[in-house]
C-alpha cells in the first residue's frame, strides 16, 4: 500500500517544540565550550537544519546522546531570515558583537530565540 502526503500540516506545539530543543541545544554548545575547553557553537546548515559545532562550523560536534554528528533537522519548521553562527569560548561567552537573534516558522506561526551575547542566556519572544 502506497499513501501520498499532499501536505503536512504543524501545528504551534512543533513550533514550540523545536524552539525549545533548539534553546537546549545552544545550552549544551555552551556548556560543551566550558566543560571540554575549546570552542563549541551552533549554526544554520540550511533553512531546515542545524548543527552544534566543534572548533569551527563545519566540523560537527559529537553528540552525547547518539555519538554521531550533532546535525540536526527542524523540518517542517523553517529558519527565517539571516541565521547567525555563535560560537562560545571556553569561557561559555558567546563571540558576539550583538544578541543574536534565530526566528523558526511553521509557515503561519513564528518564534523568536534571542541569546545574549554578553552572557549567552536563551531567551524566546
Amino acid at each position: 500500500t502506497v499513501t501520498a502526503v499532499r501536505m503536512v500540516k504543524t501545528s504551534r506545539m512543533d513550533l514550540d517544540a523545536v524552539s525549545k530543543v533548539l534553546r537546549s541545544n545552544v545550552q549544551l554548545a555552551q556548556d560543551m565550550a566550558m566543560t571540554h575547553a575549546a570552542v563549541y557553537g551552533f549554526t544554520s546548515l540550511n533553512a531546515t537544519s542545524y548543527q552544534i559545532f566543534s572548533g569551527a562550523a563545519g566540523t560537527p560536534a559529537r553528540n552525547p546522546l547518539t555519538g554521531g554528528n550533532f546535525n540536526v533537522s527542524i523540518a517542517p519548521i523553517q529558519f527565517v531570515g539571516v541565521v547567525p553562527s555563535i560560537s562560545f569560548a571556553t569561557t561559555g561567552k558567546p563571540t558576539l558583537a550583538a544578541d543574536a537573534v534565530i526566528q523558526l516558522s511553521d509557515g503561519v506561526n513564528s518564534i523568536r530565540v534571542r541569546v545574549a551575547r554578553t552572557t549567552g542566556y536563551v531567551s524566546f519572544e
